[in-house]
């Protein structure tokens, strides 16, 4: 389930070493499409992310797209 070109399985692993908690898919969204517009941004840019939990509920979506599975 990713979306549009977007890399999820950085920001996933990230945010779950960094975090310690599975992010929900959208929240990962939201953090591999800041990655790709770091570069467009000011560095005096303020970003906002509301960081929700509950990616346990897509761990089987995450595992068949990882292909771990």
């Amino acid at each position: 389930m990713w979306s549009a070109g977007l890399d999820l399985a950085p920001a996933l692993q990230h945010l779950a070493r960094t975090r310690g908690s599975i992010a929900a898919l959208a929240s990962s969204h939201a953090f591999a499409y800041l990655e790709k517009m770091r570069d467009r941004l000011i560095p005096e840019t303020i970003v906002v992310i509301n960081l929700s939990g509950r990616g346990e509920k897509d761990m089987d979506t995450v595992v068949r797209s990882l292909e771990l599975g």
